[in-house]
């Protein structure tokens, strides 16, 4: 494979997962919306000062996709730094 195409491999991976993140993220929202809306719960709950659920709602989302990105982006870039080399 050449690097050009292994750079198109990386760019259609990224759209790919991007697009389903986006329909995923999208679908909650409307549930979440139409699930708690202010008719059914006109007193919204308080969540404050929950640093772990902080952390974990942040290592989660970043956990997922390092590694597929690591697992697809690390031959393209040996190979391109392979060929930049004199």
């Amino acid at each position: 494979m050449s690097p050009v195409e292994g750079v198109d491999l990386v760019f259609w991976y990224i759209l790919g997962i991007s697009f389903l993140l986006l329909i995923a993220i999208t679908g909650a929202m409307v549930v979440f919306a139409v699930k708690y809306r202010r008719s059914k719960h006109p007193v919204p709950a308080t969540f404050r000062d929950n640093w772990k659920l902080e952390i974990i709602w942040t290592i989660i989302p970043l956990s997922l996709p390092c590694p597929c990105l690591r697992w697809v982006g690390r031959p393209m870039w040996d190979c391109v730094m392979f060929l930049m080399t004199p």
